[in-house]
């Protein structure tokens, strides 16, 4: 283990650590020094240092202190090169600055909670089995390609700092991933997913529920989902006095379940969901539920369902019994799958079908995972640099024929083809089509008449695209002949094949001198 901190101090609380846990070095002060033990009086723990520490890496069984120049503070005389179990850090501010710390850190600055992390300590020593959280499929992921980086929002929204770029894909530490699942319900398109427990279990017993809620006479059930680490706590101290509509469903974390799982569970018969606020997740976790919410409640706005039913409940008042003022849904009979926008889907064409007031459309806020893209014909030249980093299909090219064509359902909105685009001619609008068929439909963003060479009359090219390039070349000083600008407009192979006629090919000026005209 080891001891961070200010000299004095961290001697101290490296006297006090519990009898199991030995083997204690110190890094202190900004020089790398043996203390030797007739320093801090008696005999002490065998391994004290002064060192100077700039960052700590690693998780439970595995941290090192990183001294200058990424050094490692872990010198063989005294801890044999290995890293350290656990790591106390009386620093401030600390040296690990995540919302959600690793396990096996734990940080006291200024001598709070120093009593607290000591009795803590001895239960971290053992073999303990690490959950995985998460399953994440690289295929859908949107994060970049070709040396694009688009989404972030799962690297955004991690409060453990669990997940970092590896250029076109991202890598989750498995190791650091403490599970708050802010990163599969941000994730547009669902490459990251929530897998402990997995969606449809989780849906599949509320549904359960929901149907004898119904079948036992039971009218208007929310559906009140909390943590294990503070809303079970919650739950059990008001117990009997929840309205009898209110059933409450533990979850891993509160951003374990997001927009597909809400709207299924109205689909399913809930006339209400509400997330029971916890003081204890990070400020990232509730920014990307709240950012979920505004999703959910534009969805439900857009087919005439009161924002209400999908709402935060503070905490710190007593639920009342809610009645709603429009018509029961049937339960949806659609199994619940762990595929985000499937799930999505069927859930919004089901609340459709009984919909107060639906409209065709809705506009979505930014960010969100649905929408069009608005092309501008005029600039746009068909070069489909867009559709070559699509990864989710949603731009395709017209083959044979010189199109950009498009399926709303696809886009995830992640942007890789605004930035793709060398004349900058895409803009995303976030939206949702409530017709499903529209969704579906493809559409041509944008069309053009193929060029064919001059010479052979071989399609190579949209006439757009040779009308910009001879524009652009026009002035250049390479092209005021008549027969260079003439060999634009001809294939590949009928321009080397003109280049040379009749030996007629570039002049030495032209094909290999530096020179320019004056």
């Amino acid at each position: 283990m080891a001891v961070l901190g200010p000299e004095m101090q961290a001697i101290e609380v490296a006297q006090a650590l519990p009898a199991a846990l030995t083997g204690t070095v110190i890094a202190v002060a900004e020089k790398a020094t043996l203390i030797a033990p007739d320093e801090v009086g008696g005999d002490g723990p065998p391994r004290f240092i002064r060192a100077r520490v700039e960052a700590v890496e690693g998780h439970l069984g595995a941290f090192w202190i990183i001294g200058p120049d990424e050094t490692v503070v872990a010198p063989s005389s005294l801890s044999g090169g290995q890293p350290f179990d656990l790591v106390l850090d009386l620093n401030d501010p600390p040296l690990i600055a995540s919302e959600i710390p690793p396990p096996g850190y734990y940080h006291a600055g200024a001598g709070e909670d120093i009593e607290r992390v000591l009795a803590m300590l001895p239960s971290m020593v053992g073999e303990f089995e690490k959950p995985r959280y998460f399953r994440y499929d690289s295929d859908l992921c949107a994060h970049g390609a070709r040396g694009i980086t688009a989404c972030t929002r799962c690297i955004d929204a991690c409060p453990a700092d669990a997940i970092r770029s590896l250029g076109e894909h991202v890598e989750v530490d498995p190791y650091l991933c403490q599970g708050g699942g802010a990163c599969a319900i941000a994730c547009p398109s669902g490459a990251m997913r929530y897998a402990y427990p997995s969606a449809e279990d989780l849906l599949e017993g509320l549904r359960a529920a929901l149907v004898a809620y119904r079948e036992a006479g039971g009218e208007d059930p929310i559906v009140l989902l909390h943590d294990r680490e503070t809303g079970r706590a919650w739950v059990e101290a008001r117990g009997a006095s929840l309205p009898g509509q209110v059933i409450p469903c533990e979850i891993e974390e509160v951003a374990s379940v997001g927009t597909d799982g809400w709207l299924a569970l109205l689909a399913y018969g809930a006339r209400g969901v509400w997330i029971l606020r916890s003081s204890a997740a990070p400020e990232s976790v509730q920014t990307a539920v709240d950012e979920q919410m505004a999703l959910a409640h534009a969805l439900l706005v857009g087919l005439g369902y009161p924002a209400s039913c999908i709402a935060w409940h503070d905490g710190a008042s007593e639920p009342d019994e809610i009645r709603f003022g429009w018509r029961q849904v049937p339960s949806a009979s659609f199994a619940p799958i762990d595929e985000k926008r499937t799930l999505i889907g069927h859930a919004i064409e089901h609340l459709a079908r009984y919909a107060p007031d639906p409209a065709e459309s809705v506009a979505l806020p930014a960010g969100s995972p649905f929408g069009t893209l608005e092309v501008d014909t005029e600039t746009c030249t068909l070069c489909m640099a867009c559709p070559s980093v699509c990864p989710a299909r949603a731009l395709e090219p017209g083959g044979d024929v010189p199109e950009l064509r498009f399926i709303e359902w696809n886009c995830v909105q992640c942007g890789l083809c605004e930035q793709a685009c060398p004349e900058g001619s895409i803009r995303r609008v976030p939206r949702f089509l409530f017709e499903s068929r529209a969704r579906l439909e493809v559409r041509v963003l944008n069309e053009d008449r193929v060029f064919r060479c001059i010479h052979c009359g071989k399609p190579f090219a949209t006439e757009k695209i040779i009308a910009r390039m001879t524009g652009k070349l026009a002035a250049h000083w390479m092209f005021q002949k008549p027969e260079a600008m003439r060999r634009l407009r001809m294939c590949e192979d009928c321009r080397v094949k003109d280049v040379f006629k009749d030996g007629s090919g570039l002049s030495m000026s032209e094909a290999g001198s530096d020179e320019r005209p004056v």
